[in-house]
Order: structure tokens, then C-alpha cells, then sequence
């Protein structure tokens, strides 16, 4: 059973602007609902409710939580508010997003991301460069998510794997540059600024 992580961002208007839930809420529910040979893990931002409720995508609390708790009641389903995501990262098969921080930091499981875009989006370098070697789709094309979340999970056609490994040597992988974990290079440098005193 492949498990996708799906983790909508807060910014459905104003500031940075990178959330598309407002689009396709609804699809990705029907999606995990249709295919219950998968396994969904839904991790909203701590703010998403608060910006669906402002911007009239719920028109309350109660109506957000009755849309989280439709996918809790999901067999195939859960709902993860905590703050730490690293075991939910380690055991999934992919993740769909908006986030911007999650570009660079899920590129650490070598898995396929699928990244919803929309126009206001604006990145650096090295975003960029994770963005062109991962799975784009406009996050209002409900046909064009649905499509891709098919050939990437459900058939399994990583077919950006070799491209997405080249960028995560060129920009992430510090180990490899360091030549050690990013702990013991912190540690190494502290260490070497107190033999100079």
C-alpha cells in the first residue's frame, strides 16, 4: 500500500501566497476516498484552519474539523497535527505540497514530491532547481493532480528519480560535502574557534 502524505500550506491569501487548497480540497478527499488501496497521511499547517475560515474556503472551525474529521473516518486515512513529521517522512512512499520549506527539506527521503504551484510563487535557486526535478502541477487543474497523482503513486512511474538524485548532490547532500553529519561539522568548527582563543 503506498502512503502519500498530503501537506497543504496556510497562505491562501496575502504575504507569500503558495497555498492552493482552496482549489482542490475537495478532490484530494475524493482521490484517498477512491483509491483505498492507498494510505493518506493529511499534515495541514498549524494555520490552515484559521486561513480557510478568513478567506470563506469554510465558513467556520466547525466546518474545517468536519472536513479533517471525513478524512479521519477514511479507512485508509489519518489526520497528523503534532509538530514532528520526521517518522511521517521516513515511511511514506510521496508527498503533495504547497509548502515552500518542504521542497528542500523532503528531498532528504530520496522519494517523489508532487508540488502544486500557483502564479504568485516565487523561489531561489536551489528551489528552483528541486521544483524543475520534481512533479509540478497547477493547483487549480483538479484533471492535471488527479493525472499525475495516478502515473507518480498510484503506477509507480518515478520516471525523475535519477534527476531529482543529481540535485540533491548538487545543493543538499552536506554530508558528502562535509565529508561528515551536519552535528559533528557544527561541532568540529565550535571546536576549532576555541583552539584559536
Amino acid at each position: 500500500m503506498k502512503k502519500i502524505i498530503w501537506a497543504p500550506h496556510w497562505s491562501i491569501k496575502g504575504g507569500i501566497n503558495q497555498a492552493t487548497f482552496q482549489w482542490n480540497y475537495q478532490l484530494m478527499y475524493e482521490f484517498a476516498k477512491d483509491y483505498p488501496e492507498t494510505s493518506w497521511v493529511v499534515k495541514p499547517h498549524p494555520t490552515l484552519c484559521f486561513s480557510a475560515v478568513k478567506e470563506n474556503v469554510f465558513s467556520s472551525t466547525d466546518e474545517y474539523e468536519a472536513y479533517l474529521k471525513q478524512w479521519d473516518e477514511l479507512p485508509n486515512a489519518q489526520v497528523y497535527t503534532g509538530a514532528y513529521y520526521q517518522a511521517i517522512f521516513a515511511t511514506s512512499d510521496g508527498m503533495i505540497h504547497d509548502s515552500g520549506s518542504f521542497i528542500a527539506e523532503y528531498q532528504y527521503t530520496q522519494k517523489p514530491m508532487i508540488f502544486m504551484t500557483r502564479e504568485e510563487e516565487k523561489f531561489n535557486e536551489v528551489g528552483k532547481a528541486i521544483l524543475e526535478a520534481s512533479y509540478l502541477v497547477d493547483g487549480k487543474d483538479l484533471e492535471g493532480i488527479a493525472a499525475l497523482i495516478q502515473k507518480i503513486f498510484i503506477e509507480g512511474d518515478d520516471f525523475k528519480a535519477t534527476e531529482r538524485k543529481a540535485v540533491f548532490d548538487k545543493y543538499l547532500n552536506y554530508p558528502k560535502t562535509n565529508g561528515m553529519l551536519a552535528s559533528e561539522f557544527i561541532y568540529h568548527s565550535i571546536a576549532d574557534e576555541l583552539k584559536k582563543e
